[in-house]
Order: C-alpha cells, then structure tokens, then sequence
C-alpha cells in the first residue's frame, strides 16, 4: 500500500512507485509478482485533460463576448457622451476621435 503525503503531487508519486516497482522485479524470488490493483494515473490524466478542455472552451466564451462588446464600444460612448456634462464644443471633438 502506497500512501500520498498531503500536498505531495499523486502523479509524481505514482511515477516514483512505478520506477521503484521496475527496480525491485528483477530481485524478486522465482514465483512472486507485484500485482498493482489500483492506478489513479490514467485517472487523474483524463482529469487534467478535461479540465483543460473546459478552460479552453470558456476562454474562447469570455474571448467572443469581449469582442462583442468592443465591437459596439463606439455605440456606448457615443451614447456616454450625451449624457456627460461635456460643454457644446468639445462634443464634436470627441466624437470625432471615438467614431471614426
């Protein structure tokens, strides 16, 4: 039985477990085997590579969306604009550098 310390990394220790395994085979007496009967490895692999598909996947969402609002931006400060209390003769100034 192998136990993981806290806050060690599981993969890296099952890396360990294995080589250490590879190492003690060839002195095993005739007849005697290790028998492995549970590995997190592949487990924790697909995790890892679900999580970076999901990751993947919301940065493209966040990524659209932002691209959505910035594509609109003009239309926002032009609206913005209106509203400030901006004096009669800066206002076409500003439009001017925000709405091309």
């Amino acid at each position: 039985i192998v136990l993981v310390r806290v806050g060690e990394n599981a993969l890296e220790v099952i890396d360990r477990v294995k080589e250490r395994i590879a190492e003690l085979k060839p002195g095993l007496p005739a007849g005697v085997e290790i028998h492995v009967s549970y590995d997190r490895s592949n487990l924790i692999l697909r995790a890892i590579d679900t999580l970076k598909g999901k990751l993947t996947q919301e940065m493209a969402i966040v990524a659209l969306i932002c691209l959505l609002f910035l594509l609109h931006l003009q239309d926002y400060s032009f609206l913005n604009l209106n509203h400030l209390n901006v004096s009669r003769e800066l206002r076409p100034i500003l439009r001017s550098t925000l709405v091309p």
